[in-house]
């Protein structure tokens, strides 16, 4: 499918910046075997795959508050993406099978997604001028609300099913600057 998309900017001046957009697509595929179509490990192979989130939602904005002190931050809202349910067929399962396992997939390709992860992200920064020098400093706080959505889990059938393994990176406080001469 087609990625399609919407970008809407705006601006006032050198007071306020704003701009956000929505994007709506699938990133579709699988993988092709050589071996004939009834092979099992073609089945439920087409569908949703890599890095496909259908439905994202961007915005960002930048805004001078009073003596110069700048905010600005960004949002970012994706769907999740898709996930496999996997059962392993080991020769316990099949004793004739000529190799050790194989991996045959469930469900079809995005069927079960992972969560929604939302992002915003915030920056205040102001700058001063002595002589030739600018110094900026700035603080900096991303995912502001501490969203913890999983972004990677176990996806072999069994008893460790859905365990996550990898979530978004949680709330993070930076200070930094930056000097030009």
């Amino acid at each position: 499918d087609p990625v399609k998309g919407l970008q809407v900017l705006f601006a006032a001046g050198d007071l306020i910046a704003t701009g956000a957009g929505p994007v709506a697509g699938n990133n579709t595929g699988g993988i092709q075997f050589p071996s004939s179509d009834d092979c099992p490990l073609s089945f439920n192979n087409q569908g949703d795959i890599g890095f496909d989130s259908p439905y994202q939602i961007r915005g960002g904005f930048s805004y001078t508050m009073p003596a110069a002190l700048r905010l600005s931050g960004s949002l970012r809202a994706a769907s999740g993406l898709p996930e496999q349910r996997i059962y392993v067929v080991t020769t316990a399962v099949v004793p004739g099978l000529t190799q050790v396992t194989q991996n045959v997939q469930v469900a079809e390709r995005g069927e079960y997604r992972y969560p929604w992860v939302n992002l915003l992200d915030l920056r205040l920064a102001k700058s001063f001028t002595a002589g030739g020098t600018r110094i900026e400093p700035t603080l900096d706080l991303y995912n502001v609300f501490n969203n913890n959505a999983v972004t990677n889990a176990v996806q072999t059938l069994g008893t460790s099913l859905g365990r996550p393994s990898a979530i978004v990176m949680g709330r993070l406080l930076r200070l930094g600057g930056r000097i030009s001469f």
